[in-house]
């Protein structure tokens, strides 16, 4: 099972982050690990302790043979400084020779009809273990129409797949920018090898889109199409969408003596029409368009 942990540092905005995991934390002598790394928001890394060298921000490294504990290190290199990560592998020890070995000879004048039974035990082959999956991302909110950076890693894997806020077959480890957003999301991604699937969740929180208030004025007819005096109305109906001649939206004004409304919309450009409508609920022809830009 992998084992690792995340490091975060960083004031503001996006924040680097660090993963860093071995694949083993207790080897038998002579065999080796894997040290796999995952860092955002860095230029670039270094190894110390029982490895060196430069190294890219994210990638996979097989050790050789291991014989004694070692200690492995990495700090990664951000815009204001360092962030640092170490794991630790144990060489177990090396099993005590069978009692029988340790024993002395016996005496020559034993009895050579004595023989000994010995029966052979076959060890309970080891379970598998599910993936070791761990998934976060750049901030826990948002505001409206933002994205925001997920970074996973998972070992044991095959293959993983995303649903919820994302989707589709991921890479055993990645870094992916989702968005933009405009409601809360939950994003779920399920990894899969031969010790089975491990499901990691996370939501985050979309601040509610900011509205503005457009006020929209107009003279009430006084005639009906054919010159007569207009009884009276029942109110108005308002017409908006986002391109020109193509209204998806709607609002009801419900007072024919009113002139004027405030009509909240989010940033962006409408353009709008309207109709009156009559006593008995009969419409008038659609106004002149308009084109409001909402700051």
């Amino acid at each position: 099972m992998m084992s690792g942990a995340s490091f975060a540092s960083g004031k503001g905005g996006a924040k680097p982050r660090i993963s860093f995991a071995t694949s083993k934390v207790q080897v038998e002598p002579g065999e080796g690990v894997m040290l796999s790394w995952m860092s955002t928001h860095t230029r670039f890394c270094l190894a110390a302790g029982s490895w060196s060298g430069k190294l890219d921000t994210q990638g996979v490294w097989r050790s050789g043979a291991i014989q004694s504990d070692q200690r492995f290190d990495i700090k990664c290199a951000t815009q204001t400084g360092w962030l640092t990560r170490s794991v630790t592998v144990q060489v177990k020890a090396a099993s005590p020779p069978d009692a029988e070995q340790q024993a002395e000879p016996k005496a020559k004048t034993e009895s050579k009809a004595k023989t000994k039974t010995k029966t052979n035990t076959v060890a309970e082959p080891k379970a598998l273990s599910a993936p070791d999956l761990s998934l976060d991302s750049s901030v826990s909110s948002v505001a409206y129409q933002s994205s925001v950076e997920l970074t996973w890693v998972a070992t044991d894997a095959d293959n993983c797949v995303a649903s919820g806020a994302w989707s589709g077959l991921k890479k055993v480890y990645g870094v992916e920018k989702v968005g933009p957003l405009t409601s809360n999301s939950t994003f779920s991604l399920a990894c899969s090898g031969a010790g089975g699937t491990s499901l990691e969740m996370l939501s985050v929180e979309v601040a509610r889109q900011h509205k503005a208030s457009a006020k929209l004025n107009w003279a009430p007819p006084q005639l009906n199409e054919d010159g007569s005096i207009l009884d009276g109305l029942s109110g108005y109906i308002i017409y908006y969408g986002s391109a020109s001649q193509r209204y998806v939206e709607q609002t009801e004004v419900g007072s024919g003596k009113l002139d004027s409304y405030d009509l909240a919309l989010a940033p962006g450009t409408y353009y709008v029409a309207m109709r009156a409508v009559g006593l008995n609920g009969e419409l008038s022809k659609l106004s002149n368009e308009v084109q409001l830009d909402i700051p």
